[in-house]
């Protein structure tokens, strides 16, 4: 086993949980503009970065949003659909999640949204397994902002060499790469559970388990 890691800390969207916005943004948006072109414009929109902090509430977003990006759509059923942009954990995810904890310190540090985050606590069995969560609407500090991981580092009292962090977007994973953190871009649970096979976190017969089925 890799002796060197302590704590596993995850990002969520994309990597343990499914996300379905960007889908839907596209169409909401369309002709406007191709999806690199979306996402670049969501990472800077001010509406989600007061969103996703925390700074703003829903209702607040929804009327910002759609004038930001001159969406076809009223607020009320804006919230309705965003609220589903999490359908649900990977299949998979729980059981790595447990399987890992018997061996690891685990975590999470996510943007996203009180909406969101209600949803993914409360409704998906994932977030039990986690020692410590940093969701950036109750922080206040978003990736790839190296203020959201020092204080993951404060908070948990691991080193960052003993940190490895797992996301779906370069530019986080490059943050925690400026800290001193362990990190890899993965996508979805078969992803993670290569990655940790690669890396000497999980021993190879466990692909065999969860979502590997």
């Amino acid at each position: 086993m890799n002796d060197s890691i302590k704590l596993i800390l995850f990002d969520l969207g994309g990597v343990l949980v499914e996300l379905a916005g960007g889908d839907r943004m596209l169409e909401l948006t369309r002709p406007a503009m191709s999806k690199d072109e979306l996402w670049s414009r969501w990472f800077s929109s001010s509406a989600v970065t007061e969103f996703e902090t925390g700074r703003s509430s829903p209702d607040e977003f929804a009327v910002n949003i759609i004038d930001e990006f001159q969406l076809m759509v009223s607020p009320s059923d804006l919230l309705e659909e965003i609220e589903q942009w999490v359908p649900r954990a990977w299949r998979g995810a729980a059981d790595l999640l447990k399987e890992l904890s018997e061996s690891f310190v685990l975590a999470t540090l996510s943007n996203t949204n009180i909406l969101h985050w209600n949803r993914i606590r409360d409704q998906m069995g994932i977030v039990k397994h986690f020692k410590f969560t940093f969701a950036s609407c109750d922080t206040g500090v978003m990736k790839p902002d190296p203020a959201a991981y020092r204080n993951v580092v404060q908070a948990t009292g691991y080193q960052p060499e003993n940190i490895l962090f797992l996301d779906d977007f370069d530019h986080n994973v490059s943050g925690a790469l400026a800290v001193g953190m362990q990190a890899h871009r993965v996508n979805g649970v078969e992803g993670v559970r290569k990655k940790l096979s690669d890396i000497g976190c999980l021993e190879a017969e466990s692909k065999a388990h969860g979502a590997w089925r």
